[in-house]
């Protein structure tokens, strides 16, 4: 690795990300390098310390871009995927507060009915996908859907939880989300599930394929 990106990559690993690459300031950075000369481990690396796939360098381009442009197909893929992560969580930015629906109270574990605490203390801790393997089950997701609690469904989903998944009679969290009038509730469980569709079928098809909200434009000039 050329001394300057090693410098780089011992910054962000130290201090952060952000504190080497500030918001605001289009800049090519390490993660721009590594995506174009495809180092995937680099990638990750950077990525486990906070880089944003989308950040822009001075002619508008985000690591995306360069991995797209470079043919570094394992690269994009991580990348995309990463980029995907981040706008889910950027979901409840629409006006959701980690405060309960109708509630002073904070949705903390604490307040929760004890089963319900520990699910949601599992998938935090292990992923929704090993807490429930796909299973037609009544999950946590259902009852926060049915419940209106935004707050404990973002907490979900940010660890993958299915709004799609069936309990064992065939309903989804939407559905329990929808029948019980919680329209918030209802809105973050059906826009948390286009990210991911969206991602995966890009991911099936190729750079082209990507969402265009996470995918910049066509350049004219390459670097």
């Amino acid at each position: 690795m050329p001394p300057v990106y090693a410098a780089a990559l011992e910054g962000v690993e130290r201090h952060g990300w952000r504190a080497v690459y500030p918001d605001g300031e289009p800049a090519w950075s390490i993660l721009h390098w590594a995506a174009m000369e495809g180092h995937p481990d680099v990638c990750r690396r950077l990525l486990a310390s906070s880089a944003d796939p989308r950040c822009q360098d001075d002619r508008g381009w985000s690591p995306l871009d360069c991995a797209e442009e470079a043919g570094q197909v394992e690269v994009w893929h991580m990348l995309s995927q990463a980029a995907a992560n981040e706008t889910l969580s950027e979901v409840p930015a629409s006006g959701i507060s980690a405060a309960s629906e109708g509630s002073s109270r904070p949705e903390e574990v604490e307040v929760l009915p004890p089963v319900l605490a520990a699910a949601v203390s599992a998938v935090e801790r292990y992923g929704w996908h090993a807490v429930h393997e796909g299973k037609s089950e009544w999950t946590a997701l259902h009852w926060a859907a049915i419940e209106g609690r935004s707050a404990v469904c973002m907490r979900l989903l940010q660890h993958r939880a299915d709004p799609l998944q069936p309990d064992n009679v065939g309903r989804t969290a939407l559905d329990y989300a929808k029948e019980a009038g919680h329209a918030d509730t209802w809105k973050l469980l059906n826009e948390s599930i286009q990210v991911p569709v969206a991602a995966s079928s890009a991911a099936a098809q190729g750079p082209s394929a990507y969402p265009m909200s996470l995918r910049m434009p066509p350049r004219e000039v390459r670097r």
